[in-house]
């Protein structure tokens, strides 16, 4: 069987994704939260960078968000930079801060955008539309997560529905993978996978 390309993965599981009724993606979305919250991977770290979820049946970030809000962590949204092609990260300090902005994401109205130095420790919650049990990703085809994450020092953690979850992604040499990805069906360690993977030469 041939090699599917990113982009032949991109869009069957944006597919995917997008067939899922709104009942089984809130159900999914309330599941992937409490792990994480039950995970410890948030318990201790200086700060949480999180994607807004906005479209498209994304993984819901907005009840995480409001928890960590409210638990008193230091939270920061992704600022697209289309002139640059980069992301920036802007502290929130409340929900309603943001607004529907161009590509229908939802980020912070200029007067609330606070860009600040991210601390080396920080999580990142990565979004994607494609992930395998080992961390590789696919996006939207942006680039904009792909060259933060190339610099990011801290632990990526995807978010994603099972249906969105593939055997394999072609991988290039600068792709970075995430640490750990979180499904309705619960957390995978894809630091762990990729070791053993790397030690029966898989």
């Amino acid at each position: 069987m041939p090699v599917q390309s990113k982009q032949d993965i991109r869009t069957e599981a944006l597919r995917r994704r997008r067939g899922l009724d709104a009942a089984t993606a809130a159900a999914n979305s309330r599941a992937i939260e409490v792990t994480l919250a039950g995970s410890g991977l948030l318990r201790d770290v200086s700060a949480v960078l999180a994607y807004v979820s906005a479209k498209d049946n994304e993984v819901n970030t907005h009840g995480i968000i409001r928890g960590l809000l409210a638990g008193g962590k230091t939270v920061f949204v992704p600022v697209s930079d289309r002139d640059r092609h980069v992301m920036r990260w802007s502290r929130l300090e409340a929900m309603e801060e943001l607004e529907r902005t161009h590509f229908s994401l939802l980020e912070p109205a200029s007067r609330f955008v606070r860009i600040e130095p991210i601390p080396a420790d920080a999580v990142c919650l990565v979004p994607g539309i494609a992930f395998t049990r080992s961390g590789w990703r696919v996006g939207f085809g942006g680039g904009y997560f792909d060259r933060f994450l190339d610099l990011f020092s801290g632990v990526p953690i995807g978010l994603a529905h099972g249906v969105q979850v593939v055997d394999h992604i072609p991988a290039r040499t600068y792709d970075r993978p995430v640490d750990y990805l979180v499904t309705e069906a619960g957390l995978t360690d894809c630091l762990e996978l990729r070791r053993n993977l790397e030690t029966t030469g898989g």
